[in-house]
């Protein structure tokens, strides 16, 4: 892994930037998927709560997705008896 750092990453502030991007994308997709898994709900059954066809809630459940405006993060947050921190 340091290599691969060193070789890609360490002399590339966008490339940085880009990781750190990643890195946040995938601990909010992880800590959702495990809130909808806790709160017993299958995507189906999140995406009718929030009125959502399932084709854009299916990415959530990935840790590639695309950013999601704080707005529908605490109408996620709600549905899940959650809050967004």
């Amino acid at each position: 892994m340091e290599i691969l750092h060193r070789r890609y990453y360490a002399d590339n502030p966008d490339r940085l930037a880009g990781l750190e991007q990643a890195r946040l994308e995938n601990e909010v997709a992880r800590r959702l998927y495990k809130l909808r898994q806790k709160a017993g709900l299958s995507q189906r059954e999140l995406a009718a709560w929030l009125a959502l066809r399932l084709r854009s809630s299916a990415v959530w459940k990935t840790p590639i997705m695309r950013a999601i405006p704080l707005a529908m993060l605490n109408r996620i947050a709600a549905v899940l008896h959650n809050k967004v921190s």
